[in-house]
């Protein structure tokens, strides 16, 4: 895949431990803002699954032009 996927891959990836490395060390103050946390990384991850599956078809559809 392009060179742009694999940066904002890693972007994601990065943000994502990040916040899982919060969670671990207990900056939640409360369950509110440990959910919270939890849907950010979930969403993040909804989001690169996405991305991929974008340039994934999209990179299809050019090689189906060809």
């Amino acid at each position: 895949m392009s060179t742009i996927y694999q940066d904002i891959t890693k972007h994601l990836n990065v943000e994502v431990e990040a916040l899982k490395e919060s969670l671990a060390l207990g900056a939640p103050d409360d369950y509110s803002e440990y959910q919270m946390i939890v849907g950010r990384i979930r969403g993040i991850q909804w989001a690169a699954e996405n991305v991929r599956e974008f340039i994934r078809s999209s990179l299809d559809e050019i090689d189906e032009d060809n």
